[in-house]
């Protein structure tokens, strides 16, 4: 019997892996670190390519590593952490009157589709919801 569960589709892909445990958890620590310090997400024109120079590492082990450690295909993993972002600058009193497609430019979405797909997708709601919702919270 076959199991395609995504996992099983992931240990194949992968079972000729040359990317030790030792060295994914260094570079899970490096991606960490570079995304909170350097703010990559940020920028529009991220690929994997990009990141793989960053993490001085082979595009294949960077995809592993986001594949096997975080659990998520690269976009998703990107998209996660603009719209954590999105959400800080949406609970932020200083950007009330800043309009929801200027903060999704700022966090690295070309457009407000795509912005509002993940936005929706990873929080249930849309960035206008979230924001009154923190309205609410604060009153």
């Amino acid at each position: 019997k076959i199991n395609n569960s995504p996992g099983r589709v992931l240990e194949e892909k992968y079972a000729k892996s040359r990317l030790p445990e030792s060295l994914k958890h260094s570079l899970a620590q490096k991606l960490d670190k570079l995304i909170h310090s350097e703010m990559l997400h940020l920028k529009h024109d991220i690929n994997l390519g990009y990141l793989s120079e960053k993490l001085n590492a082979s595009k294949h082990d960077t995809s592993q590593l986001i594949n096997n450690h975080y659990q998520m295909k690269f976009f998703d993993f990107i998209n996660l952490h603009r719209v954590e972002h999105a959400k800080e600058l949406l609970s932020s009193p200083a950007n009330q009157t800043v309009k929801i497609n200027d903060l999704a430019i700022k966090c690295g979405f070309n457009n407000k589709v795509t912005f509002n797909n993940a936005f929706k997708k990873l929080t249930g709601m849309t960035a206008t919801q979230f924001r009154k919702a923190q309205n609410r919270v604060k009153l």
